[in-house]
C-alpha cells in the first residue's frame, strides 16, 4: 500500500478548486457568460461541461478525504483526469487558432486564461505523478 504524498494531495486539491469554479461558472452562470463571451445561447453543452467540473471535483475531494484509499486504488482515476486536460488543451487550442478572427475581445481573454491554466495543471499533475512513483 503506498501513501499519497503531500505534492500529490496539494495537486488534487488545485485541481479540484479549479474545476469546481469552472462547474459553478458554467453551470449557473452560463447565460452571462455566453453574453459576455458573445457566443451563441446554446445551454445544454456548457452546463454539462460543467457537470463534468463538479464530478471531477467530487472525485477529488473524496481522495483527499478517504484515508483508507492508496495510491493503487486512485492511480487509474488520475490517469483520467490529467488525460482530460490534455484533451481539453488539445481542442481548446485549435478552437482558438481557427476561430481567432471572429472571436470578441472578453472570448480572446476567456481563451488564453484557459490556455494559461491548463498547462499549469497539468505540469504539476506530471510532477506529482513522478513524485509519487519514487
Amino acid at each position: 500500500m503506498t501513501e499519497i504524498k503531500m505534492l500529490t494531495k496539494i495537486s488534487l486539491l488545485i485541481y479540484g478548486l479549479v474545476c469546481t469554479l469552472f462547474g459553478v461558472m458554467t453551470v449557473f452562470m452560463t447565460e452571462m457568460i455566453l453574453t459576455i463571451l458573445g457566443l451563441p445561447m446554446d445551454l445544454i453543452y456548457p452546463r454539462m461541461l460543467g457537470g463534468i467540473f463538479f464530478t471531477i471535483a467530487i472525485f477529488d475531494f473524496l481522495i483527499l478525504i478517504k484515508k483508507e484509499w492508496d495510491w493503487e486504488y486512485i492511480k487509474f482515476g488520475w490517469f483520467l483526469l490529467y488525460a482530460m486536460i490534455v484533451s481539453c488543451l488539445i481542442i481548446e487550442g485549435s478552437y482558438f487558432v481557427l476561430s481567432y478572427p471572429t472571436l470578441s475581445a472578453s472570448a480572446i481573454g476567456f481563451h488564453v486564461q484557459d490556455l494559461l491554466i491548463m498547462p499549469i495543471l497539468l505540469i504539476l499533475g506530471i510532477v506529482s505523478y513522478m513524485k509519487q512513483k519514487e
